[in-house]
């Protein structure tokens, strides 16, 4: 299996995951600056990068030849119609792809052609808002981008103003949006494999929202929520990334300032 990784510098280093776990470094690419979140689709063959500038750009890679000579290579740029993009995700069906812009807190949705390349103009949507972080919730602050399993809706986590709200990919049109806890900072969420569910990572509040999906009408209802530190921990820390077992059977979380890695196993039934 081969891995992207990016770190803000301007490269995208492409590596092998040996079957021990470790790593084979196989190439360092250069890209434009700033390469953050990374999105991969393996139907297309094509690696979608954003860029995380006052002007926001979205970087298209494909990934050539195979075993020893794999590489990466440009394909095309494009503007995600906002400033700071911090995260980008391809729709299940993989015809679309949506981008969060961090900085203004607005999103974009690119229809994406057969071979996997966009399709200006794209659609665009601002947020409005605040929430009582004043730091951190001054305005809006789009930050995670995740689709429906179905993939007739989009979801965006707003930082800023602790909501997410939703898109009906036909039309693109608004629909009412999920209410996140005062000063919780809803970040990046994700759907279990096979349940009606979804988790939400929240930064600054540091937890979990696990939410019951209801699929015709593409709104959720908040079933648990559930703390990423240890009772004892009150230094600073922010919540950073969730991921689901492939199975859906465990659920990861990132700690930043606590520096670890919260770990939950996941009902089967219940989700």
């Amino acid at each position: 299996m081969k891995v992207a990784v990016s770190g803000y510098s301007p490269t995208i280093t492409l590596a092998e995951v040996n079957p021990d776990g470790s790593f084979s470094h196989i190439q360092v690419h250069p890209t434009l600056e700033n390469p953050s979140f990374l999105a991969y689709s393996r139907v297309l063959g094509k690696l979608y990068a954003a860029h995380e500038n006052a002007e926001g750009l979205v970087g298209v890679y494909g990934i050539t030849g195979s075993h020893s000579d794999t590489g990466l290579e440009n394909l095309s740029i494009f503007p995600t119609q906002g400033a700071g993009p911090c995260h980008l995700a391809l729709s299940p069906d993989q015809r679309y792809l949506g981008i969060a812009n961090y900085t203004d807190g607005s999103v974009c949705l690119y229809p994406l052609d057969q071979t996997g390349l966009p399709v200006e103009p794209g659609l665009r949507a601002a947020h409005w808002g605040t929430g009582p972080n004043a730091q951190r919730q001054e305005g809006p602050h789009a930050h995670g981008i995740t689709f429906s399993p179905d993939s007739r809706f989009m979801f965006a986590c707003d930082l800023g103003i602790d909501r997410i709200l939703a898109y009906e990919l036909e039309g693109f049109s608004q629909k009412p949006a999920i209410y996140s806890p005062p000063g919780s900072g809803p970040r990046h969420m994700v759907f279990h494999p096979s349940l009606p569910v979804a988790y939400t990572i929240r930064e600054l509040t540091n937890d979990i929202g696990v939410y019951t999906y209801h699929r015709e009408t593409g709104t959720f209802t908040l079933a648990q929520s559930i703390a990423l530190l240890p009772q004892d921990f009150h230094e600073y820390n922010t919540a950073a990334e969730v991921v689901l077992h492939p199975q859906g059977r465990y659920l990861y979380a990132s700690n930043r300032g606590h520096d670890s890695i919260a770990c939950f196993s996941v009902h089967n039934e219940t989700g």
